[in-house]
């Protein structure tokens, strides 16, 4: 588990006005934190909707519908597909993405 001690051994500096400062300061209030606290938790919030947003896949009930089609029907390999040339097989001959099939590859 980690300690308070650990937690806050990183520090961010930004600058701001006073208007800034003392709007935060009143939310702090409001909200019974400290400044740090309540910058902090605001922030991360913040991050953590950003960073959902641009790692989370939505899809409509039909979107959703053709992704499964497309993965239970996969296209058929394009002609000269498994003609590739010697520099793309590993040592046994095998495909090296599919090296984790092979146990010597491993």
């Amino acid at each position: 588990m980690m300690t308070a001690q650990r937690l806050k051994q990183q520090r961010l500096h930004i600058r701001l006005d006073a208007n800034a400062k003392q709007k935060l300061e009143r939310a702090a209030v409001y909200a019974n934190r400290t400044l740090s606290e309540f910058v902090l938790s605001r922030a991360l919030d913040a991050a953590d909707a950003v960073i959902l947003e641009h790692e989370t896949l939505r899809l409509s009930n039909a979107d959703w519908q053709v992704f499964l089609d497309a993965l239970d029907t996969p296209p058929s390999p394009t002609p000269g597909f498994d003609k590739r040339s010697p520099s793309t097989r590993n040592a046994c001959g095998d495909d090296p993405w599919l090296s984790w099939t092979c146990a010597s590859c491993r």
